[in-house]
């Protein structure tokens, strides 16, 4: 099991600490008290500095990357062991682009643009769209408004709450990946380098794994971090400007672009799951407009 990042705030990944303070871990952690890293296989810190810490990611190869957060138990005498038991909270990983590139290839889906996260179905296929939107927007196309529904404020929260919930209900057990319709690189050197990298921690990813990369590789939201997922949505669709990002759910052929201009757009060769989509959008608008 590898350490992929630490969090805010941090704890080791295991380990027991005695009655004089002294901790054995099999992990590494940092000290809020110290701001130092401490060797996994040393003696860790005394009591003072262990409490501060809460939570760090690791990458199991057979359920991906977690949290793991460690709690006391309580002490019974200056002699006796404390345990720090684990409390397990799934956390985002990161996909190579050559896997994104032969995933995407295996649903008849090809990169528009080279090295990016854009990608669209072969000539061959026959691709059902329909779109989410806030504001009226005269740049749309006509043949493409036909297709689009007018989500009620407030847009974002309402958009990204929306794409989760047709993720979990249509799209049931398979991951999400979200990634730059342009590249990594740019996204956090350029385009959105002011807020993207905090939204990308918050998420659980360390935006310094990203960085420079000229390419897209995408970041996996299990269907157990959907609560991870959404408030990135709300923070890509608040704070792009000129720059689109990419969803997709490897084993299915659909994508949806997140959109600058504050709108939603899904693509995909099965026409029924395009039909929930908008069967979705019609409901959600009801319920929005219900409320008012």
């Amino acid at each position: 099991m590898q350490v992929l990042g630490i969090g805010p705030k941090h704890v080791m990944t295991g380990g027991v600490r005695d009655g004089r303070g002294q901790l054995q871990s099999n992990g590494i952690a940092k000290s809020r008290a110290t701001n130092s890293w401490h060797d996994a296989n040393a003696p860790f810190a005394r009591c003072r500095r262990v409490v501060a810490c809460d939570f760090a990611i690791h990458d199991d190869p057979e359920r991906g990357s977690f949290i793991s957060r460690y709690l006391p138990t309580v002490c019974n005498g200056a002699d006796s062991i404390r345990q720090f038991i684990p409390e397990i909270h799934y956390v985002p990983r990161i996909i190579e682009y050559d896997d994104v590139l032969s995933r995407m290839l295996a649903q008849r889906m090809r990169c528009q643009y080279f090295n990016s996260g854009a990608f669209g179905f072969d000539p061959d296929v026959t691709m059902h769209f329909a779109g989410w939107i806030g504001a009226d927007d005269p740049t749309i196309r006509p043949a493409a408004l036909e297709r689009a529904q007018k989500i009620p404020p407030p847009i974002e929260p309402n958009l990204a709450r929306m794409a989760t919930s047709a993720w979990q209900e249509f799209l049931p057990g398979i991951p999400a990946w979200i990634m730059p319709k342009s590249s990594w690189a740019y996204e956090l050197d350029f385009g959105s380098k002011a807020w993207l990298p905090g939204a990308l921690n918050l998420a659980g990813i360390d935006s310094r794994l990203l960085e420079g990369r000229t390419n897209a590789p995408a970041i996996e939201f299990s269907p157990e971090e959907a609560g991870l997922l959404t408030p990135l949505l709300q923070t890509l669709l608040q704070n792009l400007f000129g720059s689109d990002f990419a969803l997709a759910f490897p084993g299915r052929p659909v994508t949806c672009t997140v959109h600058h201009h504050k709108q939603l757009w899904w693509m995909s060769s099965e026409a029924e799951f395009i039909a929930k989509i908008e069967r979705m959008g019609n409901r959600d608008i009801s319920i929005q407009l219900d409320k008012t």
